[in-house]
């Protein structure tokens, strides 16, 4: 593991492990998750829902996270960043490497449905296409060139929107 991706990793579970691990022994309720603000395009009564399902992602609570999504995918289906999650829900912990294939089939599947309906902004497009990376050509099994394309687009993102604290967040994962 390289110095930068250490360093980053090292520094992104200190704010997990301290904030994450009490929530994780607690009822699954939005003072225990912590706060996240996603500005998403879809209405604004999908947003709480979103927001919500984001932070249980950042407990590591992935299969919640999927379900939480789905819910917000399902009240809302032109909302492209519910797809989103769920295909980076899919993925489940990114710092445990690859990913078993129903996952990442799942994850592929998802990502698709984020691309069918139609992103309104271009921060969520370029959210979607950088996910679309890592779920590219999953018959031809390079899985470490896929993690680096993933990680590069995520630079990019995190540089394309330095005030947008979860591209920055998503970015250090990534590395």
């Amino acid at each position: 593991m390289n110095t930068r991706r250490f360093v980053s990793v090292t520094f992104l579970l200190s704010g997990y492990w301290s904030v994450g691990l009490p929530g994780l022994a607690a009822a699954h309720d939005a003072e225990k998750l912590g706060n996240v603000d996603f500005p998403i395009s879809c209405s604004a009564e999908a947003q709480p829902g979103f927001n919500r399902a984001v932070a249980m992602m950042h407990n590591f609570w992935f299969p919640q996270a999927l379900n939480a999504f789905a819910e917000v995918a399902k009240a809302y289906p032109d909302c492209a960043m519910a797809y989103w999650g769920m295909a980076m829900s899919a993925r489940t912990n990114p710092l445990l490497g690859s990913q078993p294939a129903p996952a990442m089939q799942r994850g592929r599947d998802e990502i698709n449905r984020a691309m069918a309906a139609g992103p309104k902004t271009q921060r969520e497009r370029d959210y979607i296409a950088a996910l679309g990376l890592y779920y590219t050509d999953l018959d031809k099994g390079d899985y470490p060139a896929r993690v680096l394309a993933y990680e590069k687009a995520m630079e990019q993102l995190a540089a394309r929107y330095p005030d947008d604290i979860e591209a920055q967040v998503f970015y250090a994962l990534a590395l």
